[in-house]
């Protein structure tokens, strides 16, 4: 998630490709990353939300997405869980910028992952 925080803002078509793109991960954009780099990106990308950096932001969070999905689904246990919890709070923020953006129809899909992701471990999925 270190792009995240070395991108800077922009607006316009692009934009809308990098909320699109927020559909598009599951897991073939991103190497493998370690779980440590993976919290410290949801937390730049807390930052970023939080800074109003939203173009930074969807253009950094299709790769943190991906990451989470890999990861999420390589790893087992109490493992798994955290990172299922990750991906939740990252869809969130999605969602959340989404919104910002004024596109409520990608946003209503994000929330949706992010529920689905907030499930997996209670369900085993």
């Amino acid at each position: 998630m270190t792009a995240v925080a070395g991108l800077t803002a922009g607006s316009g078509p692009a934009q809308a490709t990098s909320l699109e793109a927020l559909l598009l991960t599951g897991g073939s954009i991103a190497p493998p990353m370690a779980p440590d780099a993976l919290t410290t990106g949801l937390a730049a990308a807390s930052r970023a939300y939080a800074d109003s950096r939203f173009a930074e932001l969807t253009r950094g969070l299709p790769s943190l997405l991906s990451g989470l999905h890999i990861a999420r689904d390589q790893a087992a246990g109490r493992q798994r869980e955290a990172l299922a919890g990750h991906l939740a709070r990252a869809y969130v923020l999605a969602s959340s910028v989404s919104t910002k953006l004024g596109d409520d129809a990608i946003a209503w899909v994000l929330a949706d992952r992010a529920l689905t992701a907030s499930r997996e471990p209670a369900t085993g999925w």
